[in-house]
């Protein structure tokens, strides 16, 4: 079974809604010690509607969270430099029976003034993600995906207006992910 396959292990279900962990190389080699060599990652966030009722979701800023090999939630740090407005292009609807994807890619790279080893990536709206101080061994990497509501969405300096959307909030199962020399 490759990674992109549902099962149990990669999915949970809120409200006839899969949301699938999707890590399409589980084994990531670690770069070599040197300036600019960096090795690419890339996880995704399957949402699947098995519901009876189309729904719009947002992949809008969508970040991984990774845990360690003793389950212990890692230290995101999060960056902006520039802010891009919420509109209603980032909603995608999902018909019954259809399914929804986005990834987040990102690498891995040595910072060798503190010899650090580093995953990052950047989002869609203009932010960056850092993981530090990772090293060999296994990881887990989950998404926690949190829908905003009608009443949020009218807070915006241009509010707007999103039919059928699904609101909830979810968190993925760990998929688990290795890296090697």
């Amino acid at each position: 079974m490759t990674s992109f396959e549902s099962n149990k292990s990669n999915a949970v279900e809120v409200d006839n809604i899969r949301f699938e962990t999707l890590v399409p190389q589980q084994r990531l080699i670690i770069p070599l010690k040197k300036e600019n060599i960096t090795n690419f990652v890339q996880f995704g966030l399957r949402i699947t509607n098995f519901s009876s009722n189309p729904y719009s979701f947002k992949l809008y800023g969508l970040k991984p969270e990774v845990r360690n090999s003793q389950g212990r939630l890692l230290k995101r740090i999060y960056q902006t430099n520039r802010t891009v407005g919420l509109d209603e292009s980032h909603f995608f609807i999902v018909l019954p029976g259809e399914s929804l994807t986005g990834f987040v890619d990102g690498e891995l790279r040595w910072y060798l003034h503190n010899n650090e080893l580093v995953m990052q990536g950047q989002d869609n709206i203009g932010g960056y993600w850092y993981f530090h101080n990772l090293s060999l061994g296994k990881y887990g990497i989950s998404f926690a995906y949190r829908s905003p509501t009608q009443s949020n969405l009218n807070k915006l300096f241009r509010p707007i207006v999103i039919e059928n959307l699904w609101a909830g909030k979810v968190t993925t199962p760990l998929v688990e992910f290795c890296l090697v020399n």
